[in-house]
């Protein structure tokens, strides 16, 4: 490592441990926190703050079927940890159950959609993940 390299470092931690967010964060530590679209663009940004944030990666349940997300976008320790299932399938056979659902995973626009049938699959698997919201008590986001 360069000294600019050092300095920079140092600096980015010094500012993570002032961060606002960082008292906040400890009450989610005991938490098991379920992001669906981890990988995107805004989903990786959250998997990424919660994980600099001290929340550990046994918490964090990553789901991303990486049809627009790249596991690259992640902290690479957390890559190997993406659920890559649609997210139908995920709530239809995950084990564990989480406390809160950050859903970012769905397709966001019409140049998502080839046809009526991709809205369709799209409606069912929000309906599913509803469900599973509800019969297990899990917040959703």
């Amino acid at each position: 490592m360069s000294v600019d390299d050092q300095t920079l470092s140092k600096w980015y931690i010094n500012e993570s441990l002032k961060d606002p967010l960082m008292l906040q964060s400890h009450a989610l530590i005991k938490k098991r926190i379920c992001i669906m679209g981890a990988c995107g663009q805004m989903g990786s940004h959250i998997v990424t703050k919660l994980y600099e944030l001290g929340l550990p990666s046994s918490s964090l349940m990553l789901n991303d079927c990486l049809s627009l997300g790249s596991a690259s976008n992640l902290p690479r320790i957390l890559r190997e940890s993406v659920n890559s299932q649609s997210h139908k399938q995920f709530v239809e056979t995950t084990e564990h159950t989480p406390d809160i659902l950050l859903f970012l995973g769905g397709r966001s626009s019409a140049s998502h959609f080839s046809s009526v049938q991709d809205v369709i699959e799209e409606i069912v698997s929000w309906g599913s993940i509803l469900e599973w919201c509800s019969s297990h008590n899990i917040r959703l986001v």
